[in-house]
């Protein structure tokens, strides 16, 4: 890609070409006005005289060459219009080349920063120091300095989305881990008959394998928001029984007690996608039954004109922390913004509490 650089170096070469051309017009003209001069300077019956010889070819003959030293313009006046002519033509190349140079300086650098930075770019270099706001004060406002400070966000953006990528990477690494060394472990106990395949063994099984499912679907879960491409199906819902019907099915699937505590009218509405409501909510209790301690508590509450699902626990243990259930907690916040929710996590000593504030509706 030819730089911009390059470009106004090659239009300083086109002007000083096209002043070059300009200066031969001048002395073009400059002759074709000193023959004309030449005649002028001439009587009508002299001209007349002349002409005549010119027609038959006798111009140069001896009463031609005595007309022309007669009448033929000084020689000081030919070097004058010369003169005048190449002075202007040097005035007008002295008046361009600083404005090529200060529009080189100007619009060369910046770009050029911009083409090497994108360069750097689609060979997944992000570590540039290219910092937005950095363009000079005076020329703040214009398309140049957008341009250049629009282009260090983007580049703030995409290196904060491939650190992301990464930590979901190690995230996902992390929780696959668990289940799948969980598994192994049963096989092989099985197949050294260490451990007995019985209702025990399998029902072991089953739920390493129901943490894995749970995983896979997070992903995915998680891969689709990212994208953009998950479709909620949101509709209006009595939070009270929606949120107790999957609080009872998520603690009879894992045989765990739950406090369900409702602080709202049973008729509060809210406008959601129960499937991924119930997502959440397995989320969010998983990581209190993992990382925190019991009593686990769902709590249902009306703060304004929003409706907050809180889960407790009595847990010191901070969720994002090694052993932390990452992956989980990412797909919340997704989910949670998709259905124009706010969530938030806040942990101390004395446990954990994670709200999730839905727009309440009025019937």
């Amino acid at each position: 890609m030819i730089s911009i650089r390059r470009r106004i170096t090659g239009l300083a070469i086109a002007v000083m070409s096209i002043s070059l051309v300009v200066v031969c017009g001048a002395v073009i003209v400059a002759l074709w006005g000193y023959a004309m001069r030449f005649k002028a300077n001439m009587p009508p019956a002299v001209r007349a005289e002349f002409a005549r010889l010119e027609a038959i070819g006798q111009d140069e003959s001896a009463r031609g060459i005595e007309i022309y030293v007669r009448y033929r313009p000084r020689v000081g006046e030919l070097a004058l219009m010369i003169g005048a002519l190449t002075v202007g033509v040097l005035i007008a190349v002295m008046l361009v080349v600083p404005v090529i140079r200060s529009a080189q300086r100007h619009l060369g650098n910046p770009l050029d920063d911009v083409a090497a930075a994108a360069r750097r770019v689609a060979n997944g270099d992000f570590s540039i120091p290219f910092e937005a706001n950095a363009f000079e004060a005076n020329v703040e406002h214009d398309s140049l300095s957008r341009l250049r400070n629009d282009f260090a966000s983007m580049i703030g953006s995409l290196a904060a989305m491939q650190a992301e990528q990464r930590r979901d990477a190690a995230n996902i690494a992390h929780e696959l881990r668990t289940p799948v060394s969980a598994i192994h472990l049963l096989i092989e106990g099985a197949i050294d008959r260490v451990l007995e395949p019985d209702r025990t063994w399998l029902g072991n099984l089953r739920e390493q394998t129901q943490t894995l499912n749970r995983l896979v679907e997070d992903l995915r879960t998680m891969t689709l928001a990212r994208v953009g491409q998950l479709q909620l199906q949101c509709r209006e819902e009595a939070v009270e029984a929606l949120v107790s019907r999957l609080v009872d099915d998520w603690s009879q699937a894992m045989r765990q007690s739950i406090d369900f505590r409702c602080n709202i009218s049973a008729d509060a509405l809210v406008w959601v996608d129960s499937v991924r409501l119930r997502q959440i909510l397995a989320n969010l209790l998983n990581n209190a039954f993992r990382h925190g301690s019991p009593p686990v508590a769902v709590q249902l509450s009306q703060v304004g004109s929003k409706v907050c699902i809180s889960v407790l626990d009595a847990g010191a243990k901070h969720p994002t922390a090694p052993g932390g259930d990452r992956l989980g907690l990412s797909v919340v916040r997704q989910l949670s913004a998709l259905m124009n929710a706010a969530f938030e996590l806040q942990c101390g000593q004395r446990g954990s509490v994670a709200s999730l504030r839905l727009p309440a509706r009025e019937r």
